[in-house]
């Protein structure tokens, strides 16, 4: 089999994600956001992969799309209001965490959200 490389899996992600591949994205933005694969962390670039996937109807691109968004992290103003329409998206298409995550801003009145 295939001996185990951050860094190789960084070129194919990178090649796959020029295509427009969403999990190819997805998973070359959680490698800038922790800084794997001998890339520079960036919360910034971070942010992009996810919205290109999240925009392709990746629930998990979505998901820390609202994170980051709640947040206001990787050069985003932090907006409850665009939190709550990825926590929507993310949630209708089945994740749990944000299943949770947007009842939480229903009990708070928060994005927007009548209590």
């Amino acid at each position: 089999g295939l001996q185990q490389s951050d860094e190789k899996a960084v070129q194919w992600f990178h090649e796959a994600s020029k295509k427009g591949q969403a999990d190819a994205q997805y998973n070359l933005g959680a490698f800038y956001e922790t800084g794997r694969g001998g890339l520079q962390q960036s919360d910034e670039e971070a942010v992009q992969l996810y919205s290109e996937a999240a925009e392709k109807g990746h629930v998990n691109a979505q998901y820390n799309l609202a994170v980051f968004y709640a947040t206001g992290r990787g050069g985003l103003q932090q907006s409850d209001e665009n939190a709550t329409k990825w926590y929507r998206e993310a949630a209708e298409n089945g994740q749990a965490v944000a299943q949770y995550n947007l009842g939480v801003f229903y009990s708070l009145g928060r994005g927007g959200l009548q209590q």
